[in-house]
C-alpha cells in the first residue's frame, strides 16, 4: 500500500513537470511569432 503523502507528493511534482513544459511550449511558440514581427513595436 502505497502512503497518501507520497501520492499526493508525486501529483504536485508530476503537475509541476506539465506545468513547466507547457510554459516552455508557449515560450517558444510567442518567440517564434515575435520574431516575424518587428520587436519594436512591442517595446515602448
Amino acid at each position: 500500500m502505497v502512503d497518501l503523502s507520497m501520492v499526493i507528493v508525486g501529483f504536485i511534482v508530476i503537475n509541476q513537470f506539465v506545468v513547466w513544459f507547457l510554459r516552455v511550449d508557449y515560450l517558444v511558440i510567442n518567440s517564434a511569432t515575435f520574431s516575424g514581427i518587428n520587436p519594436k513595436d512591442f517595446i515602448t
